[in-house]
């Protein structure tokens, strides 16, 4: 995981040429130990209150989502035979894990809880026409408990994946601005100045445990994301979220080529956005708006050179820039 994700966001190829045998060598011993593709140890999702998840459950969701990791790699690196050989087994390993998990009836893996299900969607052991329903109950799982996150740091992780993964980023906000035990909110009324180990607080004040928190923060809510086919940032992916209650954001993220900056902020119908794009990139960034009610620098969108409209439709606009400094002035009135 970690050498794949640094690639994407640096587009440093060397790191997956150096890493690739040990990882192909942890894989085949994976393989060599499961039982029918799935395997059997494991810790549990760590730090969970109501609803636990066992190792087993876990350790063979991640083994499919490391075989798709692996096939991506191999086909960076141009090994087409690996690149099969992993696509194939993590068919193998999502065919068994959905025989095995699976409730038809309820169209729930596993207990049903939030982390199982996320780990099942997020993991791809999920076929094509079980997707929505299994999507459904998740959500009506995050509304019995009145949006709240019931996971412990590996279901944390997985929620965020697949809330973001399904467009449900409303969702993920109004669980990470919960105020009340457990949520994030609960240790900033706590006088909480940083991360914690567990969601009552009675372990290590200083834990990077819950830290995936961060992927939703720069990744959902900033809208910042690195593009794999251009990694690296060489093309920047943006898709800013505007919550209801958030006044203003600030966010940026240091790529090689540079900082990549935004800036919101909301004051009487509108929301002022800055954007800096760095040098030796391009930007693709969607707005939740018409692209009527979009201006930059009091022009209209299509009369601004250099800035190209790829896609719109009822309630969106995407919109391809270069490198520079822009700022934009949307209308919500």
């Amino acid at each position: 995981v970690i050498p794949w994700t640094l690639y994407i966001h640096t587009g440093n190829i060397e790191i997956l040429k150096t890493y690739y045998p040990l990882m192909s060598k942890y894989m085949s011993h994976l393989e060599n130990i499961s039982e029918n593709y799935l395997l059997h140890f494991g810790i549990d999702d760590h730090k969970s209150i109501l609803t636990h998840t066992e190792g087993a459950y876990i350790s063979s969701a991640y083994f499919a989502w490391f075989a798709g990791i692996m096939k991506e790699i191999s086909g960076v690196l141009g090994l087409e035979e690996d690149m099969n050989k992993y696509r194939q087994l993590r068919v193998n390993i999502a065919d068994s894990f959905h025989e095995k998990y699976f409730d038809a009836s309820r169209n729930i893996y596993g207990n049903g809880g939030q982390a199982q299900m996320a780990l099942a969607l997020a993991c791809g052991m999920v076929p094509d026409q079980r997707k929505k329903p299994v999507f459904e109950n998740l959500l009506q799982e995050i509304e019995r408990h009145d949006y709240h996150f019931d996971c412990g740091v590996v279901g944390l992780r997985k929620m965020i994946d697949v809330l973001m993964e399904f467009d449900r980023k409303d969702i993920l906000y109004k669980m990470t601005d919960q105020k009340d035990f457990p949520s994030f909110g609960y240790w900033i009324e706590q006088g909480a100045s940083t991360m914690w180990q567990n969601w009552d607080g009675s372990q290590s004040r200083n834990h990077i445990m819950f830290g995936s928190i961060g992927d939703y923060l720069y990744y959902g809510l900033a809208g910042i994301n690195p593009v794999m086919d251009e990694p690296g940032f060489k093309l920047i992916k943006l898709n800013p979220q505007f919550p209801e209650e958030l006044t203003y954001l600030k966010s940026g993220h240091k790529t090689t080529f540079g900082w990549i900056k935004t800036h919101w902020k909301k004051e009487e119908g509108k929301i002022d956005y800055e954007l800096l794009v760095p040098e030796n990139t391009r930007a693709e960034i969607t707005f939740p708006e018409p692209i009527s009610n979009i201006r930059i620098a009091d022009e209209e969108i299509d009369k601004t050179d250099g800035i190209e409209i790829i896609d719109q439709g009822i309630g969106f606009v995407k919109l391809l820039m270069p490198a520079g400094e822009y700022m934009f002035e949307i209308n919500q009135e």
